[in-house]
């Protein structure tokens, strides 16, 4: 696919593993900008041809290392004087070459750090992948962070100029059914799972729950098996101890019907704070349970618009009991504060605001 040349330096060139849905409202920030953007992808997805518009540009990434780099370079020495900056995930084993690319031709780039650090710490990658991270992260004219437990990681690391920028979410055009009888009614699943099956987000303790006495005649789903997982035997682990009161499911990209019809969100993970599905679940009035981690308070009150819990099974379980034996008068409370919250601390407006912010820091 041919990347559209822009002037005066309003293009982003921007390197990622594949486009999903939430990558969406970052997309359409930076068209509200005035930017149009060249996408490098390893994987590419069908349905995320509706996030653009005619000015951007999109193309696989060669996996011939050569025919790869020879690519990048070619795009970067015709495009380098239209371009604002690059984005980079720096998870990926060649992401430090874009931006010795971007070093070479005098680009600007932000190091988008939505989580690879944390498996960096845990020596959770291999050798080449980690020494690309680290380039990317002391090169990078700025590293914007998403979750406050990453500035102390990235200070160790003497990363001097860091952005924070949580997730957000897009505003709905509905408001939650106020009327109860009506509210109940559309709300017949229990507990909803809505996230990949990883070792830090203890699925095994929701499926060993379940199981219980207590939660037989609950209605349940866990979504979120992926075919291509490296975390195949946590996957199938789940797929071996089926329960009836359990419905698992493939990973959805357009989760919003299950949210609708949800009245719990389960979330017992060591990352917490604006999980992108937690942030969707609850601008559905969606009630979460979410482990008590760094960041938790920023979004989740405990009893006022979800349940917070120490990160241990039993903690969970009472939660889940907890949830399970609340007043309809009290959910409904509970719901329309969790979807308060999201208007008001994680809009599309508060994050274009502070997205413009972080770009206007290069004076291009």
């Amino acid at each position: 696919m041919i990347l559209n040349k822009v002037g005066n330096r309003m293009r982003i060139a921007i390197f990622i593993d594949w486009v999903i849905p939430k990558n969406k409202i970052q997309i359409d920030s930076m068209h509200k900008l005035g930017f149009s953007l060249s996408i490098f992808v390893n994987k590419y997805n069908s349905a995320s041809s509706s996030y653009f518009n005619e000015n951007d540009g999109y193309a696989v990434l060669n996996t011939n290392f050569f025919i790869r780099l020879a690519m990048i370079y070619n795009f970067f020495n015709k495009n380098y004087k239209s371009l604002h900056h690059l984005e980079i995930y720096p998870s990926g084993r060649f992401s430090f070459i874009y931006v010795l690319l971007s070093r070479f031709f005098r680009v600007p780039v932000i190091c988008v750090e939505r989580g690879d650090l944390l498996y960096y710490k845990k020596d959770g990658y291999g050798l080449l992948t980690r020494l690309s991270m680290w380039v990317c992260y002391k090169l990078s004219d700025i590293v914007w962070y998403r979750e406050p437990y990453m500035l102390d990681l990235l200070k160790k690391m003497n990363v001097k100029n860091t952005f924070f920028l949580h997730n957000a979410i897009e505003q709905r055009d509905e408001d939650l059914l106020h009327e109860k009888v009506s509210f109940f009614k559309e709300r017949n699943i229990d507990f909803l799972w809505m996230n990949r099956i990883i070792p830090e987000r203890r699925s095994d303790w929701f499926v060993h729950i379940l199981s219980k006495e207590y939660f037989k005649k609950s209605k349940n789903i866990l979504a979120g098996i992926l075919e291509e997982s490296t975390y195949n035997q946590m996957q199938e682990s789940i797929l071996k101890n089926a329960l009836d009161n359990l419905s698992v499911l493939k990973f959805i990209s357009d989760p919003s019907q299950k949210y609708k019809k949800a009245k719990f969100f389960v979330l017992p993970a060591d990352i917490i704070f604006a999980n992108n599905s937690l942030l969707e679940a609850m601008s559905y009035g969606v009630v979460p349970l979410v482990a008590k981690q760094p960041g938790t308070e920023m979004i989740v009150e405990d009893g006022v618009n979800g349940f917070v819990f120490d990160y241990n099974e039993e903690s969970f379980e009472r939660a889940m009991r907890k949830a399970m034996e609340t007043p309809d008068e009290i959910y409904i409370s509970m719901s329309l504060a969790a979807q308060n919250q999201i208007r008001t601390h994680f809009s599309f407006d508060g994050y274009l605001g502070n997205l413009s912010k972080l770009y206007n820091q290069f004076n291009i």
